[in-house]
């Protein structure tokens, strides 16, 4: 497993994988509207002091969230050397983002301190099974008394996206369904199940023509990059009318193709409740 899991980092690193796959820069209107639309149960839970860790953050986009919202006590974690380059030069003017180099499960293990609620956003499917098992393990003993555990990740009850999706990425190990999650977590948390859900076409535009929307992301970026005049302002498209309009009509036929990925799995698993292409599973410390 040591072999394969540095065979695995040699060719994130090599590959400048986070890089190729990810946007750059303050969270765009469309990535704000998806994670909004799916974690505002956070804003009901989660008291803004929380401090709150983040592995495999990616493009930051979560975390500008998170700063939006009012959360500023934030840790991340990342294994890419160049990604994590890139996170501290993004949030360089922010003292309370904390971030490292490294993989999850060694972060877990040697980490001495305690978090409200450790957050991964499609992560776990790249960890190896001897991982996972650590992974959990070690996230309980990192977690405050009510602690949550908050994983979002591939769901293979979907039948048409889950195996898609579960192939679509070289560094894939594993894809989940609440089931075989429920397997690796039970020992140390209990778990209840979200489907992760696409907004409609309608609900995205609301977002996009919200002004609201638009000043809580223009703010966060003139704190971002307020030495870097050019920075701010870019999650703005500066795509043609015709561009735009092409990119929505491809975000409609993926929003009906994706009513139709659930109906297709409720027909062929009826007891399934958690069709969605991913899940979020929201897991307690148990005591």
């Amino acid at each position: 497993m040591e072999n394969n899991y540095k065979s695995l980092l040699k060719e994130f690193q090599e590959r400048d994988y986070v890089s190729h796959i990810q946007e750059k820069g303050v969270i765009n209107i469309s990535s704000y509207c998806l994670i909004d639309y799916n974690y505002r149960f956070l804003l009901d839970i989660l008291p803004k002091n929380s401090r709150i860790l983040e592995i495999g953050p990616g493009n930051g986009f979560f975390v500008d969230w998170l700063l939006i919202n009012g959360y500023i006590n934030i840790t991340l974690v990342d294994l890419d050397r160049n990604n994590v380059k890139y996170l501290k030069e993004k949030y360089k003017n922010l003292k309370s983002v904390k971030i490292y180099e490294s993989d999850a499960v060694n972060f877990l293990k040697n980490c001495s301190e305690s978090f409200d609620v450790i957050i991964t956003r499609q992560l776990v499917e790249h960890l190896f099974l001897e991982e996972i098992f650590n992974f959990f393990r070690y996230s309980k003993n990192c977690l405050s008394e009510n602690g949550l555990l908050i994983n979002e990740t591939i769901n293979s009850c979907n039948l048409v996206y889950g195996n898609y999706f579960r192939y679509d990425d070289f560094s894939h190990y594993i894809s989940f369904t609440p089931k075989s999650y429920i397997q690796f977590s039970y020992p140390y948390f209990s778990t209840t199940f979200l489907n992760y859900k696409i907004p409609s076409t309608i609900t995205l535009l609301k977002y996009y023509f919200s002004k609201d929307v638009r000043n809580k992301i223009n703010k966060l970026s003139k704190l971002l990059f307020y030495k870097n005049k050019k920075s701010v302002n870019i999650y703005n498209s500066n795509n043609s009318f015709k561009e735009k309009l092409k990119m929505l009509i491809n975000y409609h036929e993926n929003y009906v193709a994706w009513k139709k990925s659930l109906k297709f799995s409720k027909k062929y698993l009826p007891n399934e409740k958690i069709v969605s292409h991913f899940f979020i599973a929201i897991s307690k410390v148990k005591h």
